[in-house]
């Protein structure tokens, strides 16, 4: 019975993972692709310590490159910051950029509706200014996305270091668990005996 015991639990866990692993799968497959539940599912991940950050620089830093390109290719200022908002991969950062395309039209500066958003830090702000200032806009977008590349970079390291920590400690865990479950069984069949 003890050893029937030891056998079962591992099993239970691997069907349990399994079942998640594919709940999982419906998830990202079948409810994700809702918009409403994207965005509430991006905000969330921005949210999250470490990640979000990870994510958010990766997220502006393809809307800083599509805006440069766009920029540099003669798209006026307020249809590329759409197109930009569109490809920058997540939802919440969209539904912040999106908007400012109005205040373009309305006759605001670049810098000043990227600073409405909120979504722009105050470095790539500072950025900005100086490229509408000088006129050398396509580069400073340029830059801003290299910024957010490396920014997010720094994130994703960051980020991989902790889970290879939280990876090691769970197997610990497991293994451990196992060990006691074990001796525990093999001890209380030899005294009850």
């Amino acid at each position: 019975a003890p050893g029937g015991q030891g056998i079962a639990a591992p099993i239970s866990i691997w069907v349990g993972a399994a079942v998640f692993g594919f709940a999982v799968f419906l998830f990202v497959r079948f409810v994700l692709p809702i918009p409403h539940i994207r965005r509430g599912f991006d905000s969330l991940t921005l949210a999250l310590p470490w990640f979000g950050k990870m994510i958010l620089g990766f997220s502006m830093a393809k809307f800083g490159r599509a805006f440069g390109a766009l920029y540099r290719s003669g798209v006026s200022p307020p249809p590329g910051l759409e197109l930009a908002a569109d490809s920058c991969g997540n939802e919440a950062v969209r539904a912040r950029v999106y908007p400012a395309a109005r205040d373009l039209e309305s006759g605001r500066g670049i810098t000043e509706t990227f600073a409405a958003t909120q979504a722009f830090s105050p470095i790539v702000l500072d950025m900005t200014r100086t490229g509408e200032t000088t006129g050398n806009m396509e580069e400073m977008l340029t830059k801003v996305a290299e910024y957010y590349e490396d920014e997010g970079q720094v994130q994703a390291q960051l980020a991989a270091k902790i889970f290879g920590v939280l990876v090691l400690l769970l197997v610990a865990a497991y293994v451990l668990y196992i060990v006691v479950g074990f001796y525990v069984g093999y001890f209380a069949s030899r005294f009850s005996g």
